[in-house]
């Protein structure tokens, strides 16, 4: 049994897919508006993902599963979840506004889909941790008197209740985040010091698209491999991660 990773999915379906019939599919934001690269993203994935993960696998997707504003918009894309392959286990990104209480959030999953809100769960062998992360301190956005300085120190603290949770489970330990731990000059971060606080292994990460990887950030950094799975880096391709035991 195989563990992937991808995401950034942002799902924006108005009704329920006809999986194999595209050309009837309609998006209230398509995505193709940031390229063409973006056209019919939903049906690459479909048909990449379908070939490449096996019912008995699982696949991490750290954030920006749906545009939805609201459970209730986001309906159909749980849907298109749900006739995926294998068992998925997701976290919260940047605009994942529909992201309320996690009780309402696992109330309406798909069968195949468990959420992960700064927690761990044991997957083939290793203990897989999440929290959405935000900006570092650094980054050229980045405020250090008003909010991004309160969500970073709030982030910090629901990593390590993520990593104490993996830490109970495993010694084996992988991170999803949905931002990059590092700033724009991928400098060390607190994400980056409490990781290895507890001998993080592999950490995965989205958010960063296309146009914006040239300053990249992957491949082995203070004792740790980070990878980038946004589906469109991956050419809306799950990454496979490991091979379980």
């Amino acid at each position: 049994m195989a563990v992937y990773g991808i995401s950034d999915l942002h799902l924006s379906f108005m009704a329920e897919p006809d999986l194999g019939i595209w050309q009837n599919v309609h998006e209230y934001k398509p995505m193709s508006i940031f390229g063409e690269h973006w056209r019919e993203h939903y049906k690459h994935i479909y048909e990449n993902w379908q070939e490449t993960v096996q019912a008995e696998d699982t696949v991490l997707l750290p954030g920006d599963l749906s545009w939805g504003l609201k459970l209730e918009d986001c309906i159909y894309d749980f849907a298109f979840l749900g006739a995926l392959n294998g068992n998925l286990l997701i976290s919260k990104g940047n605009h994942d506004y529909w992201w309320q209480s996690l009780k309402k959030v696992k109330a309406v999953l798909p069968a195949n889909t468990k959420a992960l809100q700064h927690s761990a769960v044991l997957v083939e062998g290793k203990a897989v941790c999440a929290t959405r992360g935000w900006l570092c301190p650094g980054a050229k956005d980045y405020n250090h008197t008003g909010e991004d300085e309160k969500i970073y120190l709030r982030e910090l603290i629901r990593l390590e209740m993520a990593l104490k949770e993996a830490k109970a489970l495993s010694d084996d330990i992988m991170v999803m985040l949905h931002y990059r731990p590092v700033n724009d000059k991928l400098e060390c971060s607190g994400f980056i010091d409490l990781m290895s606080d507890y001998g993080v292994k592999t950490c995965i990460y989205g958010h960063i698209h296309t146009e914006d990887i040239a300053n990249n950030f992957t491949g082995e950094h203070w004792g740790m491999d980070f990878k980038l799975v946004a589906c469109d880096y991956l050419g809306f391709n799950p990454l496979k991660l490991w091979e379980g035991k």
